[in-house]
């Protein structure tokens, strides 16, 4: 009996020490639990696209920064000069409709330029926009004032024109070349003087200009009056669209018009 107590006793520490003793083996000094419940490294829970795991703090990230504006640049001016565009689109702005085709426009500019600026003997020279600025601005000038002024509007219009000067004669003499998509014509809205022949010099041709410089000089005793060198200029139009003669005949109706009513007033 006293027997079978102490095996009892014994039987009971042996159950309780053993799993401690395990226990106490399958770790080290600082770890908690059993040797096969130890988490490494490599067995840590991934992250899944990129999120934390449960319990984990993401990670901070920089803030993307806001991009700067990108400055509105200025536009360049059509002619080359802020001031002779505003004063350039004023004056179109008056005359131009949007039904009106490059012909049209271009004979509204030669008419504007011929009738609205005065005759004046010493213009600015120093510079073809600072001729147009005062046509167009001061409503003076002489034949390089017509042209720089017409060259503004022109080009404003973007109608290509190019500058041709007398060559010989009594003084420099300037005009224009200008193509409104067909060829390119002579263009001279400077007023001619009274005892001049009569012209119609809204686009006109080398030969016209040619029979004319004749009739000037046998008639006048004015040489050379639209004498120029071709080269280096656009090759000119010899002939004139339907659609042109009809721009150049409606303006020579409307001027013979306003002829006979100055004369019946």
């Amino acid at each position: 009996m006293k027997i079978n107590r102490i095996f009892n006793t014994v039987l009971v520490i042996l159950v309780v020490l053993v799993p401690v003793i395990q226990l106490s083996s399958g770790t080290s000094s600082g770890e908690i639990g059993l040797k096969n419940d130890v988490i490494t490294e490599d067995e840590k829970p991934q992250t899944d696209g990129g999120l934390p795991a449960v319990g984990e703090k993401p990670a901070e990230t920089a803030p993307t920064p806001t991009p700067a504006p990108t400055p509105t640049p200025n536009p360049e001016p059509i002619t080359g000069d802020k001031e002779l565009d505003e004063l350039a689109k004023n004056i179109l702005d008056q005359i131009i409709t949007e039904d009106m085709s490059k012909y049209e426009q271009a004979k509204a500019v030669y008419d504007y330029v011929d009738g609205s600026i005065k005759y004046f003997a010493d213009p600015d020279k120093s510079s073809w926009i600072n001729g147009a600025k005062e046509g167009l601005g001061l409503r003076q000038g002489d034949c390089f004032t017509y042209y720089a002024s017409s060259r503004a509007l022109l080009t404003y219009l973007g109608i290509e024109n190019e500058m041709v000067c007398r060559e010989g004669g009594r003084g420099p003499h300037w005009w224009n070349l200008v193509n409104c998509g067909e060829g390119w014509y002579h263009f001279d809205a400077t007023p001619r003087y009274e005892k001049m022949p009569d012209f119609d010099s809204f686009m006109f041709t080398d030969e016209q200009a040619a029979d004319y410089t004749y009739n000037v000089a046998y008639y006048r005793g004015y040489p050379a009056y639209y004498a120029f060198d071709g080269e280096g200029l656009p090759e000119r139009a010899t002939e004139f669209s339907d659609e042109l003669l009809a721009v150049k005949n409606s303006g020579n109706a409307d001027e013979e018009a306003a002829a006979d009513a100055a004369a019946e007033g």
